[in-house]
Formats: C-alpha cells, structure tokens, sequence
C-alpha cells in the first residue's frame, strides 16, 4: 500500500496511535464497534442532509475506522492492507468482466447471486434498519425479474419517501462544540 495515499496516512496514524497512546493500544474490534456504526449512520446523516462540510468530516471519521480494521488485522495476523486491496481488485473485476475483457456484462444481482451460492435474498446483514432492509430485499427480487414495480420506477418515491421519514424522525445533531462534546460523553476517556 502507498504510505503517502490517503488510506496510507491513516494506517500509519493508527499504528503509531497504538504504539503510543494507552487508550488506543488496546482498543478492539468490539470496543470500537460501536463507534464505527456511529460514524456509518452519521456519514448517512450528512449525505442525505447535502452538508458537504459535514460529509467531509464523517468519510475522515470513516476513514479512521478502516485503517484500525486493517491495522487491527494485520496486527492479528489475519491479513494484510495489500492482501484486502487485492481482495476488492479481485472481486471488482469479477463484477464488471467488460471493463477488463473478462467477459460479457452480465447484471449486477445475478454476478452477486453466483458469489454468494445462495438465493438472491440472503447475504444482507441483519442489523440493517428495518425500512432499509426492506428497501433493499425489493430492490434484489426485482433485479431479478420480480414482479411489482421495476426498482427505476420504484427508486424516486421510496427515495422521497425515505428522506420525509428521515427528516421526520431523526433529530438534527448539534454542529461544532456541542456535537464533540455529546460524542466524547459517550466516548470511554482517553489518557492522552
């Protein structure tokens, strides 16, 4: 992996935030999952407010949290970054076979199906919000062939009506001081 990417910096950060704070040092996959599904809906938050400054600052937070998953990894000698590089090359290319001269395009959930070797509706992570796991398991039956509305029919009103519910449901979080605050309350202290 190149140091100086992006992804890059972010390891090293990580790695060096490990060796030297106390705090990270021995953080976990389970003590900081919390946060990274935090961040994950945070980053959903501020896309579907079109606030770019905040869209910035959650894909850092991101960030964050997938540079200590791999360094998490390669610290337990599960993989490395360039090993989950070549995984995503390796499974992009099976998935887009024209682009790479592998084949004929082929639709999207039926390359899926045949990665999965189980029906088109498996594989989605229980935890998803109950609207979205809907959303997504209407969206799968109807990619392949499914009756009822074609997903480009159905995509703007569920999408409308996805965004009212949001906006109806989801309490705004407070910008700047407030918010970092609300967020080290929940955070465990930090010594450094």
């Amino acid at each position: 992996m190149q140091e100086r990417s992006a992804l890059g910096r972010a390891i090293h950060m990580v790695r060096d935030l490990r060796r030297r704070c106390p705090w990270d040092r021995v953080q976990t996959r389970e003590t900081i999952r919390p946060y990274l599904i935090e961040e994950v809906f945070e980053l959903d938050h501020a896309i579907a407010e079109g606030d770019a400054a905040a869209v910035r600052e959650e894909v850092a937070d991101l960030l964050l949290h997938l540079a200590w998953q791999l360094v998490l990894g390669e610290e337990r000698g599960e993989f490395t970054p360039d090993e989950v590089a070549h995984d995503l090359e390796t499974k992009m290319k099976r998935r887009h076979p024209h682009l790479f001269d592998l084949g004929p395009a082929e639709r999207w959930e039926n390359l899926k199906r045949k990665e999965r070797q189980r029906g088109v509706l498996d594989g989605l992570p229980p935890a998803l919000p109950a609207l979205h796991l809907a959303y997504r398991l209407q969206e799968r039956a109807a990619g392949v062939g499914s009756t009822g509305p074609t997903p480009r029919a159905r995509s703007p009103r569920c999408a409308r009506n996805w965004r009212r519910w949001r906006r109806s449901s989801t309490p705004r979080p407070a910008r700047g001081s407030v918010r970092r605050a609300n967020r080290r309350a929940r955070s465990p202290p930090s010594p450094g």
